[in-house]
């Protein structure tokens, strides 16, 4: 028997060094401790090996808050770290889910942004997910209609806050886990959460898996390999999606040319933008947003302004650009403030202030109490410097190619009825400075622009 927990405990190792190997220098090895049997598992392997670890051995625990008993199971996790003489560290959630969120959506984004928080430059957490685990990752996404992004499985690594996530029990059965726990005569806390039917996980194990596994007594094994091989192609065409944005200097970059998708394959350009949007460093859009975006916004009239929309994001066209932007929110109320230049101004779009110069911009002398920003209405109209007649509003920021989406949060400066500049973009002729007058320049910085990773 023990010789039998040894090699489990000695796989568990090699699987674990093999996924740090090409992480470079590495910090904390830090266990996401459930209480739950798979990682009082991995806990109990890895304490047993911990001397050729590569780093110290510590532990977390998430306490989500959504039972009674999570206190029950913090203690249970404090005593089980005492026993293997493990530190532990304990965050509990605060927040809950949005009504109707999934529960089991909202509980897995805030376990992992708490593990991110918590990792330190160089620490990796180290996660129980196992082989049935991957199997039945890849049976749910199957079933949703998820391409080959969504049938790769759960990713053995990847990039986390400041450090890393790793899966090392990924290429081991359940089976494998309890014999194991049996045999270290382990105990832990059962979720009552991950028996209810009406989560798609759940039932899936519970009602569907045992009847594949009857029939098919490796389905796991099986499914898992053809999610591996999902994953291996998946990479392959990331790598030419890569060469494609590289090559058009578009590495982390939230636009992208209409020229250079249509240029490629059919069966390439789901790739591209899948890729770009990864690299922008937003959610990945479902199958169902991809194919919008190649249908509706890259296929669209010239004179449309199409978008698709998605986890808070969105991509818009406009003159044979994509953009990926923040999703669209109602708009503001109408306003009329008025302002003095010397302070900045806090709009709803942005931050309006002045640049003090000379020969440039708004004269000086026009400041008092008749100037105000104000929000568009529309038929607004104004004279250009160098233009012989006044032009509407619309078609000015047409001309300088402005986005239509941007359009409406851009302040205007008015001195008294009459317009006076538009944010950062022009000066309208009968305020603009004469060379050598003393003058002001508005400063515009929008909060809604391209969005931040």
């Amino acid at each position: 028997m023990e010789e039998e927990c040894t090699a489990f405990e000695t796989a568990v190792l090699a699987a674990c060094t093999q996924l740090l190997a090409p992480l470079g220098p590495i910090g904390r090895l830090v266990v996401a401790l459930s209480g739950g049997r798979d990682s009082v598992v991995l806990l109990q392997a890895l304490a047993a090996c911990r001397a050729r670890l590569a780093g110290p051995l510590v532990a977390l625990h998430v306490d989500h808050a959504l039972q009674a008993e999570s206190g029950q199971w913090v203690e249970a996790c404090r005593v089980r770290c005492e026993t293997l003489e493990v530190s532990l560290s304990v965050v509990t959630l605060s927040g809950e889910p949005a009504p109707g969120e999934s529960v089991e959506a909202w509980a897995r984004t805030a376990r992992y942004e708490a593990f991110a928080r918590h990792l330190g430059p160089h620490d990796v957490v180290l996660t129980a997910h196992h082989e049935d685990d991957n199997a039945e990752t890849f049976l749910l996404n199957a079933l949703r209609g998820s391409g080959a992004a969504g049938l790769r499985g759960i990713a053995p690594s990847r990039a986390l806050g400041r450090g890393w996530l790793c899966r090392p029990l990924l290429g081991i059965a359940t089976k494998r886990l309890a014999q194991y726990a049996a045999r270290r005569q382990l105990t832990w806390d059962e979720d009552p959460m991950n028996a209810a039917l009406n989560f798609d996980r759940s039932y899936l194990r519970h009602q569907v898996v045992p009847t594949l596994r009857s029939h098919w007594p490796a389905w796991a094994q099986t499914l898992s390999r053809s999610a591996r091989l999902q994953r291996e192609g998946v990479l392959a065409i990331d790598r030419l999606a890569d060469e494609i944005l590289d090559a058009a200097g578009l590495s982390r970059t939230t636009q992208l040319s209409c020229e250079v998708l249509a240029a490629q394959a059919p069966e390439v350009r789901g790739a591209v933008l899948r890729r770009w949007i990864a690299r922008a460093g937003f959610p990945t859009p479902m199958a169902t947003h991809v194919e919008r975006m190649l249908t509706c916004v890259l296929g669209a009239r010239t004179d449309r302004v199409p978008v698709v929309i998605w986890k808070g994001v969105c991509v818009r066209r406009y003159a044979g650009i994509l953009y990926l932007l923040p999703a669209p929110v109602r708009p503001a109320s109408p306003f009329a403030i008025g302002w003095d230049p010397t302070r900045a101004l806090q709009l709803p779009e942005g931050m309006l202030s002045a640049r003090w110069t000379v020969g440039e911009g708004i004269r000086a002398d026009l400041t008092g109490p008749g100037l105000s920003v104000r929000s568009r209405l529309g038929g607004e109209r104004c004279q250009l410097p160098g233009r012989a007649q006044h032009h509407t509003l619309k078609h000015v920021l047409q001309d300088l190619q402005i986005p239509p989406w941007e359009r409406p949060g851009l302040p205007l400066v008015y001195i008294g009825e009459q317009l006076a500049a538009v944010a950062n973009l022009f000066v309208c002729a009968d305020f603009l400075a004469q060379p050598g007058q003393a003058a002001w320049q508005p400063e515009w910085i929008p909060v809604s622009g391209a969005l931040a990773p």
